[in-house]
């Protein structure tokens, strides 16, 4: 999908210098800015937009040697600068440009300034070179804007400056320091194949929609501290030859980190903080070096793409658990090992066991617990034994010690509850003692055991083996103590 600069092509209809290719397509072309984001977001190649440059080209360059200068002034007509060469300053300070606004092409020699501007219509940048400083500090964009392909030799400020469209600054090249310091984003922002060669400072900046970074080269420096990221955060494909700066950053619901091909510093994900509105920020880490990423997972969640493979998963996991475990993050690794196991458990299709695993001990976590299933056991078992105490000696299984005459006297009271109250003692060392007998061999005897009861038989034998499995975490638990 081809992504036009809309206002050149009208002006080159309007001029009658686009062929007849151009015209066939015109309702083509003529896309809203939510089909270029949507491309964007896709990564087309970055050549696409050379096919559009060709094609808006050639309109000769008229070279601007007189001073622009223009101070608290309305421009209530479109203000065309197309293919310009701006020998000298251009200043619009604290100008009202109520239409379209294009200074496409353009190459200015000399500091340009927009300070305290604002652009009411779309703006077009496309394409132009600033050989100097360039102000844009506190100016208001309405519309959309277009910084596509931009080079800044020098500093670019964008300092206070409100976007309400898209701010759209694909593949644009800052050769400089670059200043957005408290600036606000509340459409889409595009940074997508942007090379950021000097210092560039977000802090305090506010993105209230996608903001991409997507394949983008931090050469120095890039400082969010203090940002407001919101939606959908794309960092994937970068080459982080600087340092990435993310303390107290509030984080958006899903952040990008994928296919990092260069991270040079390691990029400190431990300071940030989660947003009100999301709580937990997912994060894709999947074909990047995570020993290069500092983070807790107090605040983030793994995520990956549906045709995600088992064993990339998998390398994705490990490779998070030896991070947290190099830094000491006990917490993080154990929250992290926990929703592993899961996975893998229903991953391979092993419901019922993740199932007792998660309910059992927290995965290993919560060893303590069994003590507490142990009480919930016998406090149970005690129960049905003593409701069926009389069952239980008179037909099942018959512990001599226990006498049953007496439990048969009790019976005879004709008092339910009374009898059930006096059997409760008898109860639990019936309980008890076929535990302790399953887990260390004691207390059965085969003359005991009353044919053909067979269902009996079997409620006696899985209490013997409730208490070997039960013997057996506890012995686990205190071994490792």
């Amino acid at each position: 999908m081809i992504r036009p600069n809309l206002l050149l092509i009208l002006l080159l209809v309007h001029l009658g210098q686009i062929d007849g290719w151009a015209q066939a397509n015109f309702s083509e072309l003529v896309l809203d800015k939510s089909v270029a984001l949507g491309n964007l977001e896709n990564k087309e190649g970055i050549d696409n937009h050379f096919d559009i440059y060709n094609r808006i080209t050639s309109r000769s360059t008229i070279e601007k040697t007189d001073t622009i200068a223009y101070s608290n002034t309305t421009f209530s007509a479109p203000k065309d600068y197309y293919n310009y060469h701006f020998v000298n300053p251009v200043d619009f300070n604290r100008v009202e440009f109520q239409a379209v606004f294009d200074f496409s092409l353009s190459h200015c020699f000399q500091p340009v300034n927009w300070h305290q501007s604002v652009f009411y219509s779309e703006a077009f940048f496309t394409w132009s070179k600033f050989d100097e400083e360039v102000v844009f500090s506190r100016t208001t964009f309405k519309k959309n804007v277009d910084f596509i392909r931009i080079v800044f030799d020098q500093d670019a400020d964008f300092f206070q400056s409100n976007f309400h469209g898209v701010a759209d600054f694909y593949g644009t090249k800052f050769n400089k320091g670059l200043n957005f310091i408290n600036s606000n984003f509340y459409t889409a922002a595009i940074y997508s194949f942007a090379i950021f060669n000097g210092d560039a400072n977000f802090r305090n900046a506010a993105f209230s929609g996608k903001t991409l970074f997507n394949n983008s080269e931090l050469n120095s420096t890039v400082d969010f501290s203090g940002t407001q990221f919101d939606s959908i955060v794309d960092f994937s494909g970068c080459s982080i030859n600087g340092n990435l700066i993310f303390d107290n950053v509030t984080l958006p619901s899903f952040l990008d980190f994928s296919n990092i091909s260069n991270i040079k510093n390691t990029l400190d994900l431990t300071e940030v903080k989660p947003s009100e509105k999301y709580r937990v920020c997912k994060i894709n880490l999947l074909n990047t070096d995570i020993s290069k990423i500092k983070m807790r997972y107090d605040n983030f969640r793994l995520w990956f793409p549906e045709n995600t493979s088992y064993d990339a998963k998998c390398n994705v996991y490990n490779a998070l658990l030896t991070s947290f475990q190099n830094y000491g993050f006990q917490t993080s690794y154990e929250k992290l090992d926990i929703e592993f196991q899961e996975f893998k458990f229903l991953a391979n299709d092993q419901k019922i066991r993740n199932h007792f695993q998660k309910i059992w001990w927290n995965y290993g976590y919560d060893k303590g617990a069994i003590f507490a299933w142990v009480l919930w056991i016998v406090s149970i078992l005690t129960l049905i034994n003593t409701l069926f105490i009389n069952v239980l000696m008179g037909k099942i299984y018959e512990i001599s010690f226990l006498n049953y005459e007496k439990i048969k006297a009790r019976f005879k009271l004709h008092h339910p509850i009374l009898s059930f109250c006096l059997n409760i003692p008898t109860g639990f060392l019936y309980t008890l003692i076929l535990l302790i007998g399953g887990a260390f061999g004691m207390g059965f005897n085969s003359s005991q055991i009353k044919f053909p009861n067979f269902i009996g038989l079997i409620y006696i034998i899985t209490i013997g083996l409730l208490g070997i499995s039960c013997t057996a975490f506890m012995l686990n638990y205190l071994f490792e103590l």
